[in-house]
């Protein structure tokens, strides 16, 4: 707990449903005796506080800690929790936690040596009308000095690192861009480097990878609708996560790189997690880039506050698309792996169809002329669902109206 959250609660005489199985102390049994140990075997020194609750099932001992100086070791071992295990951290992962948590936040209020005259006032304003419009930021009177102060984003009459990585105008971020005609980077058919801060590296990355994929076109009765093989949502959220965790420095580099089965995302900095034993969905993220992480979330391009990983994969799982995630020898990549072209992801097929639709579908074939009234009784739903309905499947080319008679319909082959 002292490791992962810097302070917990340890409740003795209570299952894990909440219910109270009491401990059974003797009475001349001391609290004492449960905080010395404690003392003695956990370094640095901590001091926890220890109470006892009377119940008529037992005794709840109750052994609060906190501690925010250093790691906390045990029997010469440190220790995370992740999920619902203890794991024991080794010292390589350990220093990567420690540049994790105390290194790099104290970088991003530091002096980054860029005037103010430097801020992309533009894009500022619009971050600040867009977390106002969103509810997460309070509605202040529009200063540009007042908002910098708020966020912190100001050292005397410069720009923070985080401000200026954010909305600096002067390019402080360099992002690769390229496209291989093979899953290895052996043949490049397309490479450019682009500047900016990091809302406008992650707008160029998201329309580069917008024009290099595919997509497939619906139609929602005369409106056609076109659909990508991989959401924006998932897009945006993969291009802020590897802006959020990146160490930066003089060696910070971003890249995308596509190739015809994946889209890889690369950013320097490495997790604290080895990823092949490691459940996606037990992972608490340890933010790097605390504020930058905030403004990411501030601006909805993440969906939940320091849960990116986990966001990323659950989008993919409902997307049907595989993914993996690994940490290199300097950095960190996020690998999206793309549909086949035979992927029956691009055709609408009768697996498109969802209950109702097939229930209408079946009506018809029985008895092309019946009415949305008499369909809306067969199938206990309303005639605005019905004719919702109908709509759907004339836009999936299932069924078209009779032309010589207006008030039948034809079902198409499958």
């Amino acid at each position: 707990m002292l490791n992962r959250h810097q302070l917990g609660r340890l409740y003795l005489g209570v299952r894990k449903n909440g219910d109270i199985a009491g401990q059974r102390l003797p009475e001349e049994h001391k609290l004492c005796e449960i905080t010395i140990p404690i003392c003695k075997k956990i370094s640095p020194i901590i001091f926890p506080i220890v109470k006892k609750y009377y119940s008529d099932d037992g005794d709840v001992i109750s052994i609060q800690v906190s501690g925010i100086k250093s790691f906390y070791r045990t029997s010469s071992k440190y220790y995370m929790r992740i999920g619902n295990e203890n794991k024991v951290i080794n010292i390589n992962t350990l220093e990567k936690y420690y540049t994790a948590r105390f290194g790099p936040k104290q970088w991003e209020y530091q002096d980054s040596g860029v005037s103010i005259e430097n801020l992309d006032t533009i894009r500022f304003k619009k971050f600040y009308r867009e977390s106002i419009a969103s509810g997460y930021a309070r509605d202040i009177s529009y200063s540009k000095l007042c908002v910098l102060n708020d966020y912190n984003f100001i050292y005397y009459n410069n720009l923070t690192n985080a401000c200026n990585m954010l909305f600096g105008k002067n390019g402080p971020l360099s992002l690769k861009l390229a496209t291989y005609s093979t899953n290895d980077k052996s043949n490049c058919i397309d490479i450019k480097k682009e500047k900016g801060n990091i809302f406008e590296l992650i707008s160029l990355g998201e329309e580069y990878i917008i024009q290099h994929i595919f997509w497939r076109v619906e139609r929602e009765w005369i409106k056609r609708i076109d659909v990508p093989e991989i959401s924006v949502k998932l897009i945006r959220e993969l291009l802020a996560n590897s802006f959020i965790h990146t160490i930066y420095n003089s060696n910070t580099i971003h890249e995308i790189n596509i190739h015809p089965e994946k889209i890889v995302v690369y950013n320097y900095g490495q997790y604290i997690y080895d990823f092949s034993d490691t459940d996606i969905t037990k992972i608490q993220s340890s933010l790097r880039n605390e504020c930058i992480a905030k403004i990411m979330h501030l601006s909805n391009l993440t969906y939940e506050f320091g849960e990116c990983l986990t966001h990323i994969s659950t989008l993919c799982n409902q997307e049907g698309l595989k993914y993996k995630f690994e940490n290199t020898e300097s950095g960190f990549k996020a690998t999206i792996y793309r549909r086949s072209l035979d992927d029956t992801w691009f055709n609408i097929t009768s697996k498109d169809l969802s209950h109702d639709e097939k229930a209408v579908l079946d009506l018809l074939q029985q008895n092309p002329r019946m009415s949305n009234t008499e369909i809306a009784n067969s199938i206990l739903k309303s005639v605005g669902t019905v004719q919702r309905i109908t709509r759907s499947l004339h836009a999936k080319l299932r069924i078209r109206r009779n032309p010589s008679e207006h008030t039948a319909w034809i079902v198409l082959d499958k």
